[in-house]
């Protein structure tokens, strides 16, 4: 016979099993009757030095350790106040050094028993307890003018896990103010319950609260008391400014009106505005025009600006210099004449001129006599680098005797001259399949002229524009970077490199048809509802086209736009159209391609998803067969950037 018979091999076979198993048993049991013993020693309070480990939370209990000398296999917990045991097994850990065990009932200290590899025992500690909350709102300063007069303020809860422990936490807020001047509602939010691991950051978006003046005041501030509970446990924080509310006619009442005035005094407004140029920051910076017998001067807010397109940096001041907002006429005999109000806190610098007298200047008056006649009257202003502060408004008065002429100093709202979007960080760069702005951190508002950028190594300009650089578009060959307006709040997660960041648009899109087409161009992931109908591609992606259609039941439709850069190349570009058409929406009109392939798929250069098979050219809304965006105070132009805001 050659070999040994299969009846044989298999006696042998199971022999070996048996062996195996019994060793496997016994050495269990060895590892078992230490790790008893270990508990025995961790009672006694005779420990080795322990060693920190994380205990994270993704619907279960894992215990966290960074290398072969922490424990395996099997464990045992203390709850240290108390000292009562419980028991967790192994089971298939996800990595050599993550294993899965049952979950601490309450907040405290926490001692886990092993066994290491060689043998020896080990001991970890991990803590539970309170955790970091703060409470912000999307603006820092609100104004009111009058009693009666209400704004909103919308509330967010951030949330910093800084024990070693995964907590369970439920919130609730409540808002501290001074009754007698205000009232608010709801005076109480809550969040949660909702678990946070360690070092993980939670953004709750709590909703909004709105605040009436009940009496006149000079200002006036929002706080708020948190409490956070675990269970039985919990937990209170006490935030003292969560906003502040300026009541702008106490700030800027008019003088007592006891002498009069021996002249006639008249105002005639101009009419105007000022572009800043097509760059990063898009469109208009200010609009002034008639109000009341006087004039309004509508200045955008400045932001500090950091060079993500490598175009320049530093502050972007707005600000007008020596304008002409309209003339004062002086007749029947001379006047003595002031601007009257105290400076406007969301202006930097602020200086009145009349004919050739400064009349004011940051706050201080100086009266001057004027004979008959006419006089420019001219303004320098520059805004507070500072995008929360949209809404704000304050009126100053030019003065005679009882003779009132106001000059109304704003920020405009964020939808009146261009479409909003909403700016966001996510380090944790974990997205889920469609967006959830409560668990990313919202950083700040500002509000654009079209939903376009293109930031990629792939090519400078992948749609053949008939001019190099459209407005309000960003087109570069750049990694890694975010548009100018974004990068002003978010943090760079290397040298002049942003990612991980959020944006969220709202606005209302006039579309001229009942069938209409809409997609997008993204990298990363986008997510667009229109019309009932919702482009979900909320994914990490290298850039590509995606469309659906929609039936529009209306011609003014609300657009929700969403998205996402998680790494690399940036590139979001909104398309609408019809049959072969498509069309780049803007405040003014649309970029226009007579022959669009509607096709979904990843970016090629030519013939394919997404591509124009001519050239774009403009057309302005005027024509009334173009979408546009439309916006508050601001009528479309004939090309794009040639509208005209109002204040």
């Amino acid at each position: 016979m050659r070999g040994i018979s299969s009846v044989a091999a298999f006696a042998i076979f199971i022999v070996v099993i048996v062996v195996f198993m019994l060793a496997v048993l016994y050495y269990y049991q060895l590892i078992k009757q230490a790790t008893i013993q270990g508990v025995q020693y961790v009672r006694q309070s005779a420990l080795p030095p322990d060693q920190e480990a994380a205990l994270v939370y993704n619907g279960s209990c894992y215990l966290q350790a960074a290398g072969p000398k922490y424990p395996f296999s099997y464990y045992f917990s203390v709850y240290a106040p108390t000292g009562a045991l419980f028991v967790s097994s192994a089971v298939s850990p996800a990595s050599p050094y993550q294993f899965k065990i049952a979950c601490p009932p309450g907040p405290g200290m926490y001692k886990y028993v092993g066994v290491r590899q060689s043998g020896q025992l080990a001991y970890l500690y991990v803590y539970v307890g309170p955790i970091a909350v703060w409470l912000q709102s999307n603006g820092t300063i609100y104004f009111v003018k009058r009693v009666g007069d209400s704004v909103g303020l919308t509330l967010y809860l951030n949330a910093y896990d800084n024990s070693t422990g995964w907590a369970p936490v439920q919130y609730s807020v409540a808002l501290t103010y001074n009754p007698g001047l205000l009232s608010c509602s709801p005076q109480s939010l809550s969040a949660g319950p909702a678990a946070l691991s360690p070092g993980q950051t939670g953004v709750y978006r709590l909703g909004i609260v709105r605040c009436t003046a009940k009496s006149s005041f000079t200002s006036t501030t929002i706080g708020a008391v948190i409490t956070q509970s675990y269970g039985g446990y919990a937990w209170t924080v006490f935030v003292p400014a969560v906003a502040q509310l300026i009541n702008a006619s106490a700030a800027s009442a008019p003088p007592p009106t006891s002498a009069a005035c021996p002249a006639s005094l008249s105002f005639s407004p101009s009419p105007g505005e000022v572009l800043s140029g097509y760059n990063e920051l898009n469109g208009w910076i200010a609009a002034w025009g008639a109000y009341g017998g006087g004039a309004a001067v509508a200045v955008r807010p400045g932001v500090l600006v950091p060079d993500s397109l490598q175009t320049g940096t530093g502050p972007y001041y707005v600000q007008l210099k020596s304008q002409q907002i309209g003339t004062l006429a002086v007749s029947g005999a001379p006047a003595t004449v002031t601007v009257s109000g105290s400076m406007p806190s969301f202006l930097s610098s602020l200086n009145i001129t009349i004919g050739s007298s400064t009349v004011y200047l940051n706050g201080s008056s100086a009266a001057v006599t004027l004979q008959p006649g006419v006089y420019p009257v001219y303004v320098s202003v520059r805004v507070q680098p500072n995008a929360s502060i949209a809404g704000s408004n304050a009126t100053l008065y030019i003065s005679c005797g009882s003779t009132q002429i106001p000059l109304l100093f704003e920020i405009p709202q964020w939808g009146d001259w261009g479409v909003r979007v909403d700016i966001y960080y996510n380090p944790s760069n974990q997205w889920g399949n469609q967006p959830n702005w409560q668990s990313y951190q919202y950083v700040g508002t500002w509000s654009v002229g079209s939903v376009y950028f293109w930031l990629s190594s792939r090519h400078q300009n992948p749609y053949g524009f008939a001019v190099s650089r459209p407005p309000y578009f960003s087109i570069a060959g750049l990694d890694d970077t975010a548009p100018k307006w974004a990068a002003a709040w978010l943090p760079q997660y290397s040298p002049g490199k942003w990612d991980l960041f959020a944006l969220r648009y709202r606005g209302v899109l006039y579309i001229p048809w009942s069938d209409v087409n809409f997609g997008v161009w993204h990298d990363d992931g986008a997510y667009v509802s229109m019309c009932g109908v919702t482009l979900n591609a909320w994914y990490p992606t290298a850039p590509r086209f995606d469309f659906v259609k929609a039936h529009c039941s209306s011609s003014d439709v609300p657009v929700e736009i969403d998205y996402f850069e998680a790494y690399v190349e940036s590139v979001l570009i909104f398309v609408v159209g019809k049959g072969s058409e498509a069309y780049i929406p803007t405040i003014d009109g649309a970029w226009y391609c007579p022959n669009f392939t509607w096709k979904s798929g990843p970016y090629s250069y030519g013939p394919g998803p997404g591509y124009c098979n001519s050239l774009w050219y403009f057309l302005p809304a005027s024509s009334g067969n173009v979408p546009y965006f439309v916006v508050g105070k601001y009528t479309p132009g004939t090309s794009d950037g040639g509208g005209t805001p109002a204040p």
